[in-house]
């Protein structure tokens, strides 16, 4: 049945790492619903592709967002005249993959360099950078209390700030996508 009639099928694929070389003869036809629109085709090439999306079969779905999570942000959700700081971004500065990963042309910037350029703000009154909050909960209060976050490329062209972002009323500010 899949054979004659693969666009009656649904794949998804939950990560940017598409690491299955073969998904354009077995599954293209098929309906995807995938995390990533221009993913990476292979962990060895790091390449984004930009034909792998087809707009007008397959469905983006937003990755991490657990509703326990969507609950904690939410929670902390502040009208914006009363955020305290302006500009935020807590997460990794440094990853092995980072610097190998590049934004699509014209930006041509990596990863690392968009991360490096953020920690060098580090200090900026009226900011909140650094490293990963733990727990979520405080994370979450952080975001919360923030007016503007910033939303670096990660490994792949999107991650789970963006939706965090929306969550706590924050206003996304999308880097090197």
């Amino acid at each position: 049945h899949f054979e004659a009639r693969p666009h009656d099928h649904i794949f998804l694929f939950p990560h940017e790492f598409w690491d299955f070389p073969s998904w354009r003869r077995a599954v293209g036809s098929s309906i995807i619903f995938a995390v990533e629109g221009r993913p990476i085709e292979s962990p060895i090439s790091l390449r984004h592709c930009l034909t792998c999306f087809d707009e007008r079969k397959d469905v983006i779905v937003p990755g991490h967002t657990d509703a326990w999570s969507v609950a904690q942000f939410r929670r902390h959700y502040r009208p914006f005249a009363h955020r305290q700081f302006r500009v935020c971004f807590h997460g990794a500065f440094r990853h092995d993959l980072y610097a190998k990963t590049n934004a699509a042309f014209p930006f041509l910037v990596s990863a690392q360099e968009t991360r490096r350029q953020i920690q060098s703000l580090v200090g900026t009154p009226g900011t909140s950078f650094g490293v990963h909050l733990r727990p979520l909960e405080k994370y979450a209060e952080r975001m919360g209390n923030c007016r503007f976050c910033l939303v670096p490329k990660g490994v792949g062209y999107t991650n789970g700030r963006l939706l965090e972002s929306f969550f706590t009323g924050c206003i996304p500010v999308i880097l090197s996508d």
